[in-house]
Parts: C-alpha cells; sequence; structure tokens
C-alpha cells in the first residue's frame, strides 16, 4: 500500500505498556488508544509525504473519522478488535514554523477528544494520546545541517586513497615502532582503504621474536586488548626487504617488472597518498634497519619524481621519529601537507611499557593519533578537519611539539575532512562533456611513448 509514492511501514504498538518506541529518520502521528482493556492497535504509516495545503486539521479529522468508523463496526465484538489507523505522516520541508505545528496539533486533539469519545459507550473509559515525534524534523534539520557542513569542507579532488606505512627498526627494544604502525594500519583500514591500497613495510618480525612470551601477537596496549597481527594482516615488504633503495623505487613507481602488485604503489593523478614513517631519526634523516639512512633530500626528490610522474592528487606525510619535522623541511612539491612527532632538537617519546615484555609498546604521538581516530573519526563523513587531527596531540600529551607544514598546501587544512587521507570511498561523479579518442591517441606505444621491449627500471 502507498499513496504518492510514499513507502508503507507497518508499526505494532503495545498502549497498555505506554511505551512508544520511535524508529530513527521517521516522523510519525501515532495515535494510541488506551481502555479497560488490552487492545494492540495495528497502524498504517505512510511516509514521506509533503505538507498539502488543507492543513494538519484536515488530516486529523480523517484519522479520527476513519477510528471512528471502524470503532463503530467493532463494538458489537465485545469492544475488542483491531483498528486500523492510516495515518498521513507529514514530512516537514524545514524547521521553521515546526513548533507552530506542534501546537496547532495539540490544540486540534484537545478539541475532538470529547467528540471523539462520545462514540464509545457502556462504560468503555477511552484515552487519546497523540504523540508527535519529531524524527523527520530533525532529520530534514540535520540534512540542512549536513547541507552547511558539506558546503563548510574543500569539494574532493580525488578518486582513491592510498597509504604506505614504514616501520624502519629492528630488534626486540624498538617493538613499539612496529606497534605504531600496525595501529594505524588497521585504523585506515576500518574507515575504508583496502589491503590493496596499502603498503605495509615492517622491518622486523616482532610476532616470532624469541623474546615474544605470545608468539604471532603484538599489542599496543599493556592490557592486550586486540592483537594487532591478526590474521587480516597483509605485509608487503618484512624483514630485509625493507630498505631506503625498495622505498624509493615503491614511491616513485620504478620497480622491476616482475614485481607482484601488492608490492607496487599504484597511484595516479586522482589519489591522495598517505605516507607514514616510523623508526629512529636525527636532523635530516631516517634510519633504515640501523644501517642505511634516508635522508630529507631523498624523501623531497622521491616526492617531486612521483609528482612530475602524475602518481598523486595531494599527499599526507608523517613522521613519527626523533626530530621528524626536519623530514619534511625541504620537500618542495605541490600539494603535500606534512606532519611529525617532534620539532628539530626535540625527541619523540614512548608513551606505555608492558612491563610482561619489559618495552615500551607504542610511541606518545601514534598512540593519540590512534585515539582520535577510533574515538572520534567514526565513519567516512565525519565533520572532523585536518585541523582537529592535529590538535590531537598537544604537547600536553605529547611531552614534544607537533610540527606541521601547510605552505605547499593549497587548501585550508580546517576545510579539509581528515579522511581525506586517513579513509577511502568510491567517488563516482557523472560528467556530461563527450570524450571523443583520434586515431593518434589509440595508436600511442605502451610505457608512455618507449618500446614495447624497453623496461622501467
Amino acid at each position: 500500500m502507498a499513496t504518492r509514492g510514499g513507502k508503507v511501514q507497518k508499526v505494532m504498538v503495545q498502549p497498555i505498556n505506554l511505551i512508544f518506541r520511535y524508529l530513527q529518520n521517521r516522523s510519525r502521528i501515532q495515535i494510541w488508544l488506551y481502555e479497560d482493556i488490552t487492545h494492540r492497535i495495528e497502524g498504517y504509516i505512510i511516509e514521506k509525504l509533503v505538507f498539502s495545503s488543507p492543513g494538519f486539521d484536515e488530516y486529523m479529522n480523517v484519522v479520527l473519522d476513519e477510528a471512528e468508523e471502524v470503532n463503530m463496526k467493532t463494538k458489537n465484538r465485545n469492544k475488542v478488535g483491531r483498528i486500523m489507523l492510516k495515518v498521513r505522516l507529514i514530512k516537514l520541508e524545514g524547521v521553521s514554523g515546526v513548533y507552530v505545528l506542534i501546537q496547532k496539533a495539540f490544540l486540534t486533539t484537545l478539541l475532538v477528544i470529547h467528540q471523539f469519545t462520545t462514540y464509545f459507550s457502556d462504560g468503555m473509559l477511552l484515552l487519546v494520546i497523540t504523540l508527535i515525534v519529531l524524527t523527520d524534523a530533525s532529520v530534514q534539520q540535520q540534512t540542512s545541517l549536513q547541507r552547511h557542513v558539506e558546503s563548510f569542507f574543500e569539494i574532493p579532488g580525488h578518486t582513491n586513497n592510498w597509504a604506505v606505512l614504514v616501520c624502519t627498526s629492528r630488534f626486540w627494544f624498538n617493538y613499539r615502532h612496529v606497534a605504531n604502525v600496525l595501529s594505524l594500519y588497521h585504523s585506515v583500514k576500518r574507515l575504508g582503504i583496502p589491503d590493496s591500497n596499502i603498503i605495509l613495510m615492517l622491518a622486523d618480525d616482532m610476532p616470532c621474536n624469541a623474546r615474544n612470551p605470545k608468539p604471532g601477537t603484538v599489542y599496543n596496549s599493556k592490557y592486550e586488548r586486540i592483537n594487532l597481527y591478526g590474521v587480516e594482516v597483509e605485509v608487503d615488504y618484512r624483514g630485509y626487504e625493507v630498505s631506503v633503495e625498495n622505498f624509493m623505487r615503491l614511491v616513485t613507481g620504478r620497480v622491476h617488472p616482475s614485481t607482484p602488485r601488492s608490492k607496487r604503489l599504484l597511484s595516479n593523478h586522482q589519489s591522495n597518498v598517505l605516507i607514514y614513517l616510523t623508526g629512529h631519526g636525527g636532523d635530516g634523516f631516517l634510519k633504515f634497519q640501523d644501517s642505511e639512512e634516508l635522508t630529507n633530500v631523498d624523501l623531497a626528490d622521491a616526492i617531486e619524481t612521483m609528482y612530475q610522474g602524475n602518481r598523486y592528487n595531494e599527499m599526507l606525510v608523517i613522521a613519527d621519529t626523533c626530530q621528524s619535522e626536519s623530514m619534511y623541511q625541504k620537500i618542495y612539491s605541490p600539494n603535500v601537507l606534512a606532519t611529525s612527532s617532534s620539532l628539530v632538537g626535540e625527541d619523540s617519546l614512548s608513551y606505555d611499557v608492558d612491563q610482561s615484555i619489559g618495552v615500551y609498546i607504542i610511541d606518545r604521538y601514534t598512540q593519540f593519533t590512534l585515539e582520535f581516530l577510533e574515538n572520534k573519526v567514526k565513519s567516512l563523513m565525519t565533520n572532523l578537519s585536518m585541523t582537529d587531527y592535529f590538535d590531537s596531540c598537544p604537547k600536553s600529551k605529547c611531552l614534544s611539539t607537533v610540527g606541521i607544514r601547510t605552505d605547499l598546501y593549497p587548501k585550508d587544512p580546517k576545510r579539509v575532512r581528515v579522511t581525506d587521507f586517513f579513509g577511502s570511498s568510491r567517488i563516482i561523479r557523472t560528467i556530461t562533456e563527450r570524450i571523443e579518442f583520434d586515431d593518434a591517441w589509440l595508436n600511442l606505444p605502451p610505457y608512455y611513448g618507449k618500446s614495447a621491449n624497453s623496461m622501467v627500471i
């Protein structure tokens, strides 16, 4: 049963308990009939009807007239029966005038109660309670507010997201660096970035370390609530595969043709790329495997190569090391937003220690990043911005000063959703223009103009 394209929903109510359980995102006018015996009122609710010109009074009169007619037919059946009420719901187009409608509705109800109760005889006590639940009005208000919020944020220019999560440290006492990167891995995966778009690099195999009292596990809390190294974790580079050379080849795309897809960063000009680096570092460098270094100049040149090759739309670089601000100081490519756990001359500190294994299990900056993402960023349509993320770890918590660089980024971080980098959704836009491919375009050789036999290394 439907009216004016509206959807019919059947709701069962037990008025003897006087409990009105309303469904979210619905508005309704539910009439309860309560008498000396228990009835069940079966109501049919027609949704999404616009407020028509006859007004609310006419709708109420229609409802009461139908109730009266049905009740008179069932009056001789021991006053027990099912009353079918077809209640037309009003979809409020705006929040203005809502309170006027409420007052008008209750006045209408009070005026008709006496007339309505005259049809009940033989000492039957009838109480008519009209409840108006403004859920739909609330939804309309929220929708209007959401539209306002949407207009506040910048329109995303990307269609896909990639994350490169790198732990560069070896040895058991660097357990926390593995926990750092695995914690962020689970957060971005929860927010929609699939494993196919996450490149996870772990320099050491902490779950299988001989000192691990619980083999196959990594925890970021001493209470051991969540095993970060579960069966769903896909490690793409592990052990000595995590090197400066492989990292540079990964981000620039200069990998050997035999490299499997899982070890390739297949981003393009419509990709937002998140690069997260954790480990030990100093002024201008990040140590890999405690044997080699990635310098800030290397990182800057790699990002410039990505820009020249149209391998990103926007990029967020996060460095969680000592003096990590220095890692993005040399970057000169556009559309890059960068942040760090400490400034030059500052150490980045650990957060929590697990006495049962004798090592720290997470760093402060990553701990509060994780709390922000897990406790506040519940969905992709969050209203939290990148500025909110930057403010999530003040010096009172991190014990170091969070560094931020925005001069290469054309947008205001206050107007950029945090999920533009930490989440992912398939964004599809409809275009109206017609695209024609001429013969010259179709005859282009592969490998961007190189011969088919050439090899990109």
